[in-house]
């Protein structure tokens, strides 16, 4: 009868550990579920600022298209200057071209002005998509893509020596890439590509691409950079943007199927 009690008091014990298990795992959860409560007011509060800083979420909803032209412009020894434009209409349409070279994008079809054997021209589909993505985070914060890229706020970092709120866009067949936002404009100032986004391994500051968006002044209302210095690996060159059209009037044969 005297080892009556030890199971008893295992008994008590462990219903002391169960109880205590139930109160860590229920803080545990709750402690979850106000990180998640609290990112995504963050991801909130940021992209309001950030929205804000770019001209405001009126003028963000109603900017249905946009056009840029630039100079692409290549330091010595190959030194050079290429024109470079896109068209961007949302949420599927892209036309982008550089020098000679003509892409589009029009929902699912995608097409060049020249002729290549299948292997480059889906080299060149998944580029041009990606160039999409870029263009739409760099200029209007992601707005554009559909189906749409996924957002979320990483807290305030340093990348290349500037300090800021990061936002972070991941969108299909692995498009990944931070856009830091200035903590004197809250607009953004640097996008920085995941290696693995490329498709190209080693390539950019930190094996991706990296552009600082400078000289940035309002065109329509929409605060746009007018100077983007590009550096993807050894290669290191810079746009320097002529003009930006916020809603231009788009020629129906751009995204028309030659």
């Amino acid at each position: 009868m005297a080892d009556q009690p030890y199971p008893r008091v295992f008994s008590r014990a462990a219903l002391v550990i169960a109880a205590c298990a139930a109160v860590l795992m229920g803080a545990a959860e709750r402690g979850t579920a106000c990180r998640r409560v609290y990112a995504q007011e963050s991801v909130g509060r940021v992209l309001r600022r950030a929205e804000a800083a770019l001209g405001g979420q009126e003028l963000l909803r109603r900017v249905e298209s946009l056009s840029v032209v630039a100079n692409l412009v290549y330091p010595p020894p190959n030194a050079g200057v290429r024109p470079w434009r896109f068209t961007l209409a949302v949420p599927n349409r892209f036309h982008w071209q550089v020098g000679p070279t003509a892409h589009t994008l029009a929902g699912t079809a995608f097409w060049q002005n020249q002729e290549n054997p299948p292997p480059i021209v889906e080299r060149a589909r998944a580029n041009v998509t990606r160039t999409f993505f870029r263009m739409s985070v760099v200029f209007l914060l992601g707005k554009g893509p559909e189906p749409p890229l996924r957002v979320t706020y990483e807290g305030r970092q340093e990348i290349d020596g500037i300090s800021g709120d990061v936002l972070r866009f991941v969108g299909p067949d692995g498009f990944a890439a931070r856009l830091l936002l200035s903590p004197e404009t809250g607009r953004p100032v640097l996008f920085d590509e995941d290696a693995a986004s490329l498709g190209l391994p080693g390539i950019g500051g930190d094996g991706g691409q990296r552009w600082r968006l400078e000289d940035q002044r309002p065109e329509a209302g929409l605060w746009v950079p007018h100077r983007v210095h590009q550096q993807v690996g050894q290669f290191d060159h810079h746009l320097e943007v002529k003009s930006v059209t916020v809603n231009p009037e788009i020629d129906p044969r751009l995204f028309a199927r030659p």
